[in-house]
């Protein structure tokens, strides 16, 4: 290691210690504001350096205080001078074994920024770790060193028992590359190792060069399978012509899997050797291969391709009719319409047709229209739904007329398709069966669909049919009538909203107040207020809903009334809404509903003054964390985290200790948007607790207050 024992700068000691006090001893910081003004923050400086000695604070110290803090992320450099002490790295190098899973992951991430080869061996013995996080910090450390041991130890780990480790370090040694990998992969592929062998292959086929092509091409009759497969679709991807021949002899291989990796991959290059190879493998006994040179086939582009693909269209074999459809798709080629076309006419296999009609869709030709529409009464839901896609993307008015059949069909998916498709279209007959969808079909999603398609099309047509619906003898069409006039908005939207809250049915009258509350319209407030009379307790619940979105404050009275309701729903809507309107006489009768006998109603009251400031009201919620349920002390501290007063740390700190782990959770996050000493010495408790939610939920708290002081992340290693 090199000599010498650096001492850091004094701004990036300081900066160290306040995060290390923060994680392990914020006990030593209960006196010092954590945003101080100039004057506190010297103090706090002086406070906390003792200059050079401090920073000789054990390398285990610290990596144990930034894994409990959440003070320092793995990817950071540390700084430069204390990799160029040799004390610390030998230190580090102890860490590795270190009890703590994730203190050893830390110190594996950090040694990777030493350019010192005697910490490699350490490393390499550290991809034995039994947790899999610390192997992977240690590939990633190894990658960072790049030297040649190091690339060493990452080829070795190419036959590593963990699969995420061999993926790991094949993306690393991609990564470095050059001679060193080149020679080392080289090695391991001519190795008995079979592992070793294939991610020597895939790293080498990635790397490329004269060396790497001629060791592949050697590769390709290894007695192994898997080798030779695995090297049959690596060359694939090599841009060299040496390797056309080799991989045409592979065709002949005695093994399947290779012939068909062969044929994927001559698939993929531009030479007149390998085109002649495809079209003899089209017309071969080997289906697998077959299957594989049709859906390459297009990557040889339109004149070499087209002809074999659409005489593959004509082949005994579905498969390969198939991946012909799929391939000419790719293609896009207007000479493929005609082939395409007959395919989903006539072809007896619902795939294939289902193939030549998305094939269709992506040429774009709309020559294929009558085809696509008689698609629709295709036995298969599978290529009527695909017929549906397809039409969606033609703009066409043949296509618009299908489309709407598509919308009478007995198939869910189909219907939802259809609605979909149909709001790109606009015309009469199209806005009429896209509301008798959206309020009549049994089908939610298509209903959902229905109504998004009408609210692309909008206008006086839309609202007009709508209203019709508004007086339909069945409850359900005009219940979805009114959403779908929410939905559409506007001026318009409003006065059938306004008479449906006349509506016999009570739910529907709800959905009206409820609609007309979301759209804001004022000339709704005194029906609004007149329905908290209303005889049935859903349409009197709507009422306060709806007030509570138009945020008018002439509704204040009649909320408060009806905190006095005798039906909960009625109430817990109340709370709701006056904590949107934000007003004294709000505030007054909201902590009153906190005695409500109702958890529900006291549980929506806590919710709805975290929308409120002010003294009295964190002294109101901090009561309430004394509430005998624990949904109410919970909407309690979630209340207390939103409004973020300090006044509420001490209660805060005391719900930590409450009984219900959901409590000391809710508790532990809202601490985080407080802040305090006092708040990051009781989350460094936390830390302990037995619920694992609360302990995760108290290091994230820690780590949004890790950094009080704004200094640059990237000063803090």
């Amino acid at each position: 290691m090199r000599a010498g024992k650096g001492t850091l700068p004094l701004c990036l000691t300081v900066a160290w210690c306040v995060l290390v006090l923060q994680a392990v001893g914020a006990e030593e910081l209960a006196d010092v504001n954590l945003m101080p003004e100039d004057g506190q923050r010297e103090a706090a400086v002086r406070g906390t350096t003792h200059g050079a000695e401090e920073h000789k604070r054990t390398i285990v110290e610290r990596l144990i205080a930034a894994e409990r803090a959440g003070v320092w992320g793995l990817g950071s450099p540390p700084p430069p001078e204390l990799l160029q002490d040799d004390e610390v790295l030998a230190e580090l190098v102890g860490v590795l074994k270190h009890e703590d899973k994730n203190v050893r992951r830390r110190a594996a991430d950090v040694l990777g920024y030493a350019q010192d080869e005697a910490v490699v061996p350490a490393l390499i013995a550290a991809l034995q770790d039994e947790q899999q996080e610390v192997r992977l910090a240690v590939v990633t450390a190894l990658g960072r060193h790049g030297g040649a041991r190091a690339v060493e130890g990452l080829v070795e780990s190419l036959s590593h028992v963990d699969d995420k480790v061999r993926n790991a370090a094949g993306t690393v040694l991609n990564r470095i590359g050059g001679e060193t990998v080149t020679t080392a992969a080289i090695r391991a592929l001519r190795s008995e190792d079979r592992l070793g062998k294939l991610g020597a292959a895939s790293v080498l086929a990635n790397v490329k060069g004269d060396a790497a092509v001629e060791a592949l091409i050697e590769a390709l009759k290894d007695p192994d399978l898997r080798v030779r497969e695995k090297v049959a679709h690596g060359l694939g991807y090599v841009e060299d012509g040496r390797v056309v021949g080799p991989l045409i002899e592979a065709l002949k291989d005695p093994k399947m899997r290779v012939r068909s990796s062969a044929a994927d991959s001559l698939a993929r290059m531009q030479d007149e050797r390998a085109l002649r190879a495809l079209v003899d493998v089209l017309h071969g006994d080997d289906w697998s291969a077959r299957w594989h040179a049709a859906n390459g086939l297009w990557r040889q582009g339109e004149e070499r391709a087209l002809g074999p693909l659409t005489e593959a269209l004509r082949h005994d074999d579905p498969n390969l009719r198939e991946a012909a459809a799929e391939s000419l798709a790719r293609l896009g080629a207007r000479a493929a319409v005609g082939p395409l076309i007959m395919a989903l006419e006539n072809d007896d296999h619902f795939e294939v047709r289902e193939a030549a009609a998305m094939a269709l869709g992506k040429i774009g030709d709309t020559a294929a229209v009558p085809a696509l529409a008689l698609a629709l009464e295709d036995e298969s839901p599978r290529a009527r739904w695909a017929a549906v896609r397809v039409l969606s993307t033609l703009a066409d008015e043949r296509a618009a007329a299908a489309l709407l059949t598509a919308l009478r069909d007995g198939d869910d998916g189909l219907r939802w398709g259809a609605a979909k498709a149909l709001g790109r279209i606009r015309g009469e007959t199209t806005v009429q069966a896209l509301v008798d969808c959206a309020v009549r079909d049994d089908y939610a999603r298509a209903r959902e669909e229905a109504m998004s398609s009408l609210e692309n099309l909008g206008g006086p047509a839309v609202v007009e049919s709508l209203r019709k619906a508004l007086n339909d003898e069945n409850v359900e069409v005009r219940a979805n009538a009114v959403e779908a006039l929410r939905r559409l908005g506007g001026e318009d939207a409003v006065g059938p909203l306004l008479g449906s809250l006349r509506d016999r049915a009570p739910e529907v009258r709800r959905a009206a107040a409820r609609a007309l509350g979301r759209l804001r319209a004022d000339a709704a407030i005194d029906p609004l207020l007149d329905m908290l009379k209303d005889d049935d307790p859903r349409a009197r619940s709507g009422g306060a809903e709806g007030l509570g979105w138009i945020r008018d404050d002439a509704a204040v009275d009649g909320l408060i009334a009806a905190l006095r309701d005798k039906h909960r729903d009625v109430r817990k809507a109340a709370v709701r809404s006056l904590g949107l309107l934000q007003t004294e006489k709000s505030l007054e009768a909201l902590i009153g509903a906190l005695k409500d006998e109702d958890r529900q109603v006291r549980e929506g009251a806590v919710t709805a003054l975290g929308n409120l400031r002010g003294d009295s009201v964190v002294e109101t919620l901090t009561s309430a964390l004394e509430d005998e349920h624990w949904l109410v002390r919970c909407g309690a501290t979630q209340a207390l985290g939103n409004i973020g007063d300090k006044a509420a740390v001490d209660a805060l700190v005391a719900a930590l200790g409450d009984e219900h782990r959901m409590v000391r959770r809710s508790a532990a996050r809202a601490l985080g948007n407080v802040g305090g000493a006092a708040a990051i010495a009781a989350l460094t408790a936390s830390l302990e607790d037995e619920d694992p939610g609360t302990r995760r939920l108290a290091r994230r708290s820690l780590e949004r207050l890790r950094n009080p002081w704004g200094v640059d992340s990237d000063f803090l290693w």
